[in-house]
């Protein structure tokens, strides 16, 4: 029970790290990623919901239960085993993972075209799970 309480909260703050990496990308001159935007898309007609509008905090809503809930617990009774190195190494390839499935999978479903046709943001997402990942890793190492 403490394991996936443990998982669950390094997953909620590997998420908001995540999320405010994303969101300051263009202090770096890069395109800025509102994931709750791009999420909450799905539901405003296919363009991205006005933010903080009840749409993008659905859309936030659903980022956070992934980041928080099924992605660390997946991580932990599937991945985890499978992965090379130490806590920190393998939170970071299982971000790359994340980001590999999100980029061939969930953006195309969503409508929001591949990896090839809008690089500059697919590398926002890569710093950003990037991100999430290693710290992901180092809050839920083994004790």
């Amino acid at each position: 029970m403490f394991k996936a309480v443990s998982l669950i909260l390094s997953g909620m703050v590997a998420t908001k790290v995540m999320t405010d990496v994303m969101l300051n990308l263009p202090k770096v001159d890069m395109p800025e990623v509102d994931i709750p935007g791009v999420l909450g898309s799905k539901v405003n007609d296919d363009l991205p919901p006005p933010d903080h509008s009840p749409k993008w905090e659905g859309g936030e809503s659903m980022h956070y239960a992934l980041g928080a809930f099924v992605f660390p617990l997946a991580y932990e009774w599937i991945f985890k085993s499978m992965l090379p190195g130490n806590s920190i190494a393998k939170g970071t390839l299982w971000g790359i993972l994340l980001w590999s499935f999100s980029e061939t999978v969930v953006m195309p479903a969503l409508g929001k075209g591949h990896i090839f046709h809008r690089k500059a943001v697919a590398s926002g997402y890569l710093i950003g799970h990037l991100a999430y990942g290693a710290i992901f890793g180092f809050l839920a190492r083994s004790k």
